[in-house]
Protein backbone atom coordinates (compact mmCIF):
# COMPACT_ATOMS: atom_id res chain seq x y z
CA UNK A 1 0.00 0.00 0.00
CA UNK A 2 1.08 3.70 -0.82
CA UNK A 3 2.13 5.50 2.42
CA UNK A 4 0.73 8.61 3.15
CA UNK A 5 3.13 11.35 4.23
CA UNK A 6 2.15 13.73 7.22
CA UNK A 7 2.73 16.76 5.14
CA UNK A 8 1.16 19.75 4.29
CA UNK A 9 -1.97 19.07 2.21
CA UNK A 10 -2.77 20.82 -1.15
CA UNK A 11 -5.77 22.64 -0.99
CA UNK A 12 -8.72 21.02 -2.22
CA UNK A 13 -9.85 21.36 -6.05
CA UNK A 14 -12.60 23.36 -6.78
CA UNK A 15 -15.27 21.82 -6.33
CA UNK A 16 -13.80 20.62 -2.80
CA UNK A 17 -12.38 17.13 -3.15
CA UNK A 18 -9.92 16.64 -0.75
CA UNK A 19 -6.07 15.84 -1.99
CA UNK A 20 -3.28 14.08 -0.14
CA UNK A 21 0.27 13.81 -1.04
CA UNK A 22 1.02 10.31 -1.37
CA UNK A 23 4.43 8.78 -1.50
CA UNK A 24 4.57 5.22 -2.58
CA UNK A 25 7.77 2.53 -3.19
CA UNK A 26 6.59 -0.39 -4.75
CA UNK A 27 7.48 -0.58 -8.78
CA UNK A 28 6.35 -2.79 -10.83
CA UNK A 29 8.84 -3.36 -13.64
CA UNK A 30 6.34 -2.36 -16.60
CA UNK A 31 5.88 1.22 -14.34
CA UNK A 32 9.93 1.20 -14.05
CA UNK A 33 10.24 0.68 -17.64
CA UNK A 34 7.90 3.62 -18.31
CA UNK A 35 9.41 5.90 -15.92
CA UNK A 36 12.83 5.12 -17.19
CA UNK A 37 11.66 6.93 -20.60
CA UNK A 38 9.32 9.49 -19.42
CA UNK A 39 11.69 10.81 -16.28
CA UNK A 40 15.00 12.20 -16.91
CA UNK A 41 15.37 12.99 -12.97
CA UNK A 42 14.44 8.99 -12.54
CA UNK A 43 16.19 7.89 -15.18
CA UNK A 44 19.32 9.88 -13.53
CA UNK A 45 19.09 7.82 -10.44
CA UNK A 46 18.95 4.52 -12.24
CA UNK A 47 21.52 4.83 -14.13
CA UNK A 48 23.52 6.08 -10.96
CA UNK A 49 24.00 1.94 -10.71
CA UNK A 50 23.27 2.76 -6.63
CA UNK A 51 20.47 1.52 -6.42
CA UNK A 52 19.00 -2.40 -7.24
CA UNK A 53 15.46 -3.91 -7.68
CA UNK A 54 14.42 -6.27 -5.13
CA UNK A 55 11.05 -7.55 -3.83
CA UNK A 56 9.65 -4.99 -5.53
CA UNK A 57 11.52 -1.66 -3.91
CA UNK A 58 14.56 -0.11 -6.06
CA UNK A 59 16.63 0.58 -2.82
CA UNK A 60 20.47 1.29 -2.45
CA UNK A 61 22.45 -1.42 -3.05
CA UNK A 62 24.04 -1.93 0.22
CA UNK A 63 24.38 -4.84 2.60
CA UNK A 64 22.78 -2.02 5.18
CA UNK A 65 19.49 -2.75 3.61
CA UNK A 66 19.72 -6.00 2.03
CA UNK A 67 20.02 -9.39 3.46
CA UNK A 68 19.67 -13.38 2.61
CA UNK A 69 16.56 -14.99 3.91
CA UNK A 70 16.06 -18.79 2.97
CA UNK A 71 18.55 -18.76 0.28
CA UNK A 72 17.26 -15.60 -1.21
CA UNK A 73 18.06 -11.70 -1.60
CA UNK A 74 15.32 -9.39 0.33
CA UNK A 75 15.13 -6.00 1.51
CA UNK A 76 15.47 -6.04 5.42
CA UNK A 77 12.73 -3.71 6.38
CA UNK A 78 9.65 -2.52 4.68
CA UNK A 79 8.76 -0.31 7.19
CA UNK A 80 7.73 3.51 6.30
CA UNK A 81 11.04 5.12 8.21
CA UNK A 82 13.32 2.63 6.94
CA UNK A 83 11.84 2.94 3.02
CA UNK A 84 12.58 6.61 3.51
CA UNK A 85 15.96 5.65 4.18
CA UNK A 86 16.92 3.23 1.66
CA UNK A 87 14.48 3.53 -1.36
CA UNK A 88 13.30 5.26 -4.51
CA UNK A 89 10.01 6.65 -3.55
CA UNK A 90 7.56 8.05 -6.13
CA UNK A 91 5.69 11.17 -4.69
CA UNK A 92 1.45 11.82 -5.85
CA UNK A 93 -1.93 13.56 -5.39
CA UNK A 94 -4.77 11.01 -4.64
CA UNK A 95 -7.83 12.74 -4.72
CA UNK A 96 -10.84 11.49 -3.70
CA UNK A 97 -9.77 7.95 -4.23
CA UNK A 98 -8.16 8.82 -7.84
CA UNK A 99 -4.44 8.39 -8.33
CA UNK A 100 -2.51 11.46 -10.13
CA UNK A 101 0.39 9.45 -10.75
CA UNK A 102 0.53 8.40 -14.64
CA UNK A 103 1.02 11.85 -16.70
CA UNK A 104 4.10 13.65 -17.51
CA UNK A 105 4.68 15.95 -14.49
CA UNK A 106 1.93 14.30 -11.93
CA UNK A 107 4.52 13.05 -9.74
CA UNK A 108 7.83 13.40 -8.20
CA UNK A 109 10.92 11.16 -7.97
CA UNK A 110 12.28 11.04 -4.46
CA UNK A 111 15.75 9.39 -3.83
CA UNK A 112 16.77 7.71 -0.90
CA UNK A 113 17.88 9.51 1.83
CA UNK A 114 20.74 7.74 2.74
CA UNK A 115 22.07 7.87 -0.80
CA UNK A 116 24.55 10.36 -0.19
CA UNK A 117 25.93 9.61 3.23
CA UNK A 118 25.88 5.35 3.13
CA UNK A 119 28.99 3.63 2.24
CA UNK A 120 29.86 2.67 -1.21
CA UNK A 121 31.42 -0.32 -1.67
CA UNK A 122 32.45 -1.85 -5.33
CA UNK A 123 30.55 -4.64 -6.89
CA UNK A 124 33.06 -7.14 -5.42
CA UNK A 125 33.46 -6.47 -2.08
CA UNK A 126 29.17 -6.12 -1.84
CA UNK A 127 29.45 -9.36 -3.81
CA UNK A 128 31.15 -10.81 -0.76
CA UNK A 129 29.61 -9.57 2.19
CA UNK A 130 26.26 -9.98 1.08
CA UNK A 131 26.46 -13.83 -1.12
CA UNK A 132 26.28 -16.03 2.11
CA UNK A 133 29.74 -18.17 0.74
CA UNK A 134 27.88 -18.64 -2.85
CA UNK A 135 29.98 -16.46 -5.33
CA UNK A 136 32.71 -18.18 -7.43
CA UNK A 137 36.40 -18.12 -6.52
CA UNK A 138 38.68 -15.75 -8.77
CA UNK A 139 38.94 -16.74 -11.90
CA UNK A 140 38.46 -16.53 -15.42
CA UNK A 141 34.83 -15.65 -16.80
CA UNK A 142 33.86 -19.03 -18.44
CA UNK A 143 35.47 -20.47 -14.71
CA UNK A 144 32.41 -18.31 -12.70
CA UNK A 145 30.41 -19.50 -15.72
CA UNK A 146 30.78 -23.16 -15.10
CA UNK A 147 30.50 -22.16 -10.91
CA UNK A 148 27.13 -20.55 -11.17
CA UNK A 149 25.97 -23.82 -13.82
CA UNK A 150 27.33 -26.43 -11.15
CA UNK A 151 25.90 -24.48 -8.30
CA UNK A 152 22.25 -23.80 -10.31
CA UNK A 153 22.11 -27.45 -11.49
CA UNK A 154 22.29 -26.30 -14.89
CA UNK A 155 23.21 -28.05 -18.24
CA UNK A 156 24.84 -26.59 -20.67
CA UNK A 157 22.53 -26.99 -23.49
CA UNK A 158 20.03 -25.70 -20.77
CA UNK A 159 21.87 -22.16 -20.99
CA UNK A 160 22.32 -22.15 -24.41
CA UNK A 161 18.22 -22.35 -25.24
CA UNK A 162 17.95 -19.88 -22.24
CA UNK A 163 20.20 -17.32 -24.39
CA UNK A 164 19.24 -18.48 -27.92
CA UNK A 165 22.45 -19.88 -28.95
CA UNK A 166 24.52 -23.06 -29.74
CA UNK A 167 25.58 -25.30 -27.36
CA UNK A 168 28.54 -25.07 -28.84
CA UNK A 169 28.61 -21.50 -28.27
CA UNK A 170 28.29 -21.94 -24.24
CA UNK A 171 30.95 -24.53 -24.14
CA UNK A 172 33.43 -22.26 -26.10
CA UNK A 173 32.53 -19.67 -23.55
CA UNK A 174 33.17 -22.05 -20.50
CA UNK A 175 36.51 -23.59 -21.97
CA UNK A 176 37.55 -19.65 -22.34
CA UNK A 177 37.93 -20.51 -25.78
CA UNK A 178 35.85 -17.41 -26.87
CA UNK A 179 35.38 -14.08 -25.69
CA UNK A 180 32.25 -13.28 -25.58
CA UNK A 181 30.89 -9.34 -26.57
CA UNK A 182 29.43 -7.11 -23.43
CA UNK A 183 26.20 -8.15 -25.28
CA UNK A 184 26.73 -11.56 -24.98
CA UNK A 185 27.74 -11.57 -21.59
CA UNK A 186 25.02 -10.21 -20.37
CA UNK A 187 22.77 -12.57 -21.78
CA UNK A 188 24.78 -15.52 -19.84
CA UNK A 189 24.23 -13.70 -16.57
CA UNK A 190 20.41 -12.72 -17.53
CA UNK A 191 20.12 -16.56 -18.54
CA UNK A 192 22.05 -17.99 -15.28
CA UNK A 193 19.54 -15.93 -13.16
CA UNK A 194 22.28 -13.53 -12.03
CA UNK A 195 21.70 -10.61 -9.21
CA UNK A 196 22.62 -7.28 -10.36
CA UNK A 197 26.45 -7.23 -8.43
CA UNK A 198 26.89 -10.95 -9.60
CA UNK A 199 26.63 -9.95 -13.23
CA UNK A 200 28.97 -6.84 -12.48
CA UNK A 201 31.30 -8.80 -10.93
CA UNK A 202 31.25 -11.44 -13.43
CA UNK A 203 31.21 -8.98 -16.37
CA UNK A 204 34.46 -7.33 -14.83
CA UNK A 205 36.77 -10.95 -15.46
CA UNK A 206 36.28 -9.75 -19.06
CA UNK A 207 37.21 -6.26 -18.24
CA UNK A 208 33.72 -4.92 -18.99
CA UNK A 209 31.98 -2.21 -16.94
CA UNK A 210 28.43 -0.42 -17.22
CA UNK A 211 29.93 2.82 -16.68
CA UNK A 212 29.23 4.31 -20.60
CA UNK A 213 26.74 6.79 -20.81
CA UNK A 214 25.29 5.73 -24.60
CA UNK A 215 21.83 4.94 -25.01
CA UNK A 216 23.17 1.54 -25.42
CA UNK A 217 24.91 0.91 -22.22
CA UNK A 218 22.32 2.65 -20.38
CA UNK A 219 19.82 -0.13 -21.56
CA UNK A 220 22.21 -2.60 -20.47
CA UNK A 221 22.76 -0.97 -17.23
CA UNK A 222 18.90 -1.24 -16.89
CA UNK A 223 18.29 -4.73 -17.74
CA UNK A 224 21.53 -5.42 -15.67
CA UNK A 225 19.95 -3.56 -12.24
CA UNK A 226 16.16 -4.01 -12.90
CA UNK A 227 14.63 -6.38 -15.14
CA UNK A 228 17.24 -9.45 -14.39
CA UNK A 229 14.61 -11.57 -13.65
CA UNK A 230 13.29 -11.33 -17.48
CA UNK A 231 14.31 -14.16 -20.09
CA UNK A 232 16.95 -13.37 -22.44
CA UNK A 233 14.22 -13.40 -25.08
CA UNK A 234 12.08 -10.53 -23.27
CA UNK A 235 15.22 -8.47 -22.59
CA UNK A 236 16.11 -8.69 -26.51
CA UNK A 237 12.50 -7.43 -27.69
CA UNK A 238 12.70 -4.43 -25.69
CA UNK A 239 15.93 -3.82 -26.96
CA UNK A 240 14.61 -3.98 -30.59
CA UNK A 241 12.25 -1.82 -29.67
CA UNK A 242 14.22 0.85 -29.37
CA UNK A 243 16.12 0.50 -31.92
CA UNK A 244 18.74 -1.31 -29.90
CA UNK A 245 21.66 -4.47 -30.65
CA UNK A 246 20.21 -7.41 -28.28
CA UNK A 247 21.53 -9.78 -26.29
CA UNK A 248 22.06 -12.45 -29.06
CA UNK A 249 20.03 -13.42 -32.30
CA UNK A 250 19.38 -15.83 -34.53
CA UNK A 251 23.10 -15.54 -36.00
CA UNK A 252 24.71 -16.43 -32.62
CA UNK A 253 23.20 -20.11 -33.67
Amino acid sequence: MPIVMPMPLPEDDSQGNPKRVVIKYKFTPQEIYVHYYMSSVFRRIIDSNKYVYIDEFLCLKSPECIEIRDGKHHIKNTSPEFLRLYCIGKEFLEQSGTVLQHSRGAWKCIKAIKESSIDTVDDDVFSSIISGGQEPPPGTFGEGVKFYLALMGITQEELAARMGVATETVSRICRDVYEPPINMAIAVCVALDLLPYQTTSLLSRLGYSLDGVSQQMRAYKLIVNVFYEDSVESCNRRLLKHRLKPLTNPKDR
